[in-house]
């Protein structure tokens, strides 16, 4: 499938190129909402942290003080109508609304959450509800279509440079000229207010884009009782078994073992992966041949796991906090001028 692929390439991305310029010349129509519209979204294929991030914008003082949309696609899910907004009743259905558009709607009551199929279609429609400050769309920056008036694009810094390449390869939807479109650049994951990411990047592409540059915290494993409270795991070393269905689940391995210490076993499954009741049987079955207590996976695994294994009581997510380390009082400012 690679030397496939690696042929195929140079049309890709010189298709991507056309495209943009014809956007960029005026030739393609671009649909402009009468409210401000941020786009946050990225140049590879692999998991940038996007969901998380939105969370942490959307908890800001000055977004929490505005009424806010967040418009999503029901990626690998069943939903196949026009636009839907997720309600209280719908947020434990991933299989239906797709699984970050429900981690969305469950952590953030303040903010609406929609789902689509066509993010310019459904944001005229959200647009013309005249009830809300803001839009913010998931996963746009390569919908052009949609005139944006921030777009954030959200860099891992916790994968190496051969990631940063030309996909097979690599991992870019994109060329890293495309970054020339950003207005503003978040580093994601990162140990440190420089990471190395950050400096290569602005070498190569004599890059003076506004940044900021995030790490994440991650807190004590959770779960939801069948009585909907809270229970956590107060223990240092837990036994686990690791599952995780995430863009980047090296970086989820690495993470959760300096936090946790090593994990018993893992199952690793591709990024919005569909689980079944089979899925469900290896993960019981490897729970008790490695001799672990609990499973221990994402927030966003949990939502659609937790459905199939019936609250079982081995079930827990991780939840993961962001933490501005540098830039946080710049992009506040860049999305607040939006308003004046």
């Amino acid at each position: 499938m690679k030397p496939v692929l690696q042929v195929l390439q140079p049309v890709y991305y010189s298709m991507q190129k056309l495209r943009n310029k014809m956007y960029d010349k005026g030739i393609l129509d671009q649909v402009k909402l009468s409210i401000p519209v941020i786009s946050v979204g990225n140049i590879s294929f692999g998991g940038t942290g996007k969901t998380p991030f939105v969370q942490w914008l959307c908890s800001t003082d000055l977004l929490r003080s505005k009424k806010v949309a967040v418009l999503s696609r029901a990626y690998k899910a069943e939903f196949s109508g026009d636009i839907r907004k997720i309600t209280e009743q719908e947020q434990n259905k991933p299989e239906l609304y797709g699984d970050e558009a429900c981690m969305l709607a469950s952590s953030l009551p303040q903010v609406d959450v929609f789902v689509c199929n066509s993010k310019s279609h459904a944001a005229q429609k959200i647009d013309a509800m005249k009830k809300y400050d803001l839009l913010l769309v998931d996963d746009a920056f390569q919908h052009r279509r949609l005139l944006r008036d921030l777009d954030i694009v959200l860099l891992d810094a916790s994968v190496g440079q051969e990631a940063y390449q030309r996909f097979p390869k690599g991992e870019l939807r994109e060329d890293l000229e495309a970054l020339e479109r950003a207005e503003f650049l978040v580093y994601t994951k990162a140990d440190s207010a420089e990471p190395e990411l950050k400096q290569v990047l602005e070498k190569r592409l004599s890059l003076e884009k506004a940044s900021a540059v995030f790490s994440f915290q991650l807190n004590k494993p959770m779960r939801i009782t069948p009585s909907n409270s809270i229970e956590m795991i107060d223990s240092d070393k837990p036994e686990y078994l690791l599952v995780t269905g995430v863009g980047n689940p090296q970086q989820v391995a690495k993470s959760f073992k300096a936090k946790f210490g090593e994990e018993k076993s893992s199952i690793i499954y591709k990024d919005h992966h569909v689980f079944t009741l089979k899925d469900i049987e290896l993960m019981e079955q490897k729970l008790t041949q490695v001799g672990a207590k609990y499973i221990f996976c994402t927030e966003k695994d949990y939502l659609k796991i937790k459905n199939l294994m019936k609250n079982s009581s081995a079930l827990y997510y991780v939840p993961m906090k962001n933490e501005a380390l540098k830039g946080e009082k710049e992009l506040v400012e860049k999305i607040s001028s939006l308003f004046s």
